[in-house]
């Protein structure tokens, strides 16, 4: 793929660690994304981003299938939130393929995914994303496609998770095995949870997955 599809953390800054500056990922342009979809009749915007610091990181599936190219699963997703959901944009900060490629999601602005700047580590800010009901601003999404209800993620899948969530912990100063006291910014509203979570953490889901939850912990040590 073209400088203009794929990407790395290098455009946060030179001084990130080489392992975080060099984490490939297909952008945007590079998936497909129609970004008229992220626009109203009128032009508007219609999900402005805001930035709040990130507390805690979560984990999903799509709970479906793959498609045998998955950026046709990546844009049908986008599609989904943006328009039949009428979000304007894709939920997820990040998706990740059986294959184990990185996908950049929610539109940031910026030069990064996740982030509209530069990220600081121990002090990153993320661009709010829809994935956690009520409790989404400093909570970034990685997303999984496939399901995992009976069965596991592929090993190929979980290194480029592993790796993702690494990244993620290190710039936003996130323990991923101690409990994370999330307070929402914005309402107000608490939950605790591991700093690495599972969305079923948060409550009210299964995802990502009765078989994959059954071993999440072995992700955590990883990370």
């Amino acid at each position: 793929m073209s400088r203009e599809t794929t990407g790395t953390l290098a455009a946060a800054g030179a001084g990130l660690p080489a392992g975080v500056r060099d984490l490939v990922y297909v952008r945007r342009a590079g998936w497909g994304a129609d970004e008229s979809l992220r626009f109203d009749a009128s032009g508007a915007e219609v999900w402005p981003r805001d930035l709040h610091p990130v507390q805690a990181v979560t984990v999903h599936h799509t709970a479906l299938g793959v498609a045998a190219d998955p950026h046709e699963s990546v844009r049908a997703v986008y599609r989904l939130h943006a328009v039949e959901n009428g979000w304007g944009d894709i939920g997820y900060h990040l998706l990740i393929d059986p294959a184990g490629t990185v996908y950049e999601g929610r539109h940031t602005g910026g030069p990064v995914p996740v982030f509209a700047a530069a990220p600081l580590p121990g002090r990153a800010s993320a661009v709010t994303a829809g994935h956690v009901g009520g409790r989404n601003p400093g909570n970034i999404g990685v997303c999984l496609l496939g399901d995992f209800t009976g069965a596991m993620p592929t090993e190929a899948a979980l290194s480029s998770l592993v790796s993702v969530l690494r990244t993620l912990c290190a710039l936003a100063g996130v323990d991923p095995r101690a409990g994370a006291a999330y307070v929402n910014p914005v309402t107000g509203d608490r939950a605790t949870v591991p700093g690495t979570a599972m969305h079923r953490d948060w409550g009210g889901t299964a995802c990502p997955g009765a078989a994959f939850a059954a071993r999440f912990d072995e992700v955590r040590g990883r990370v």
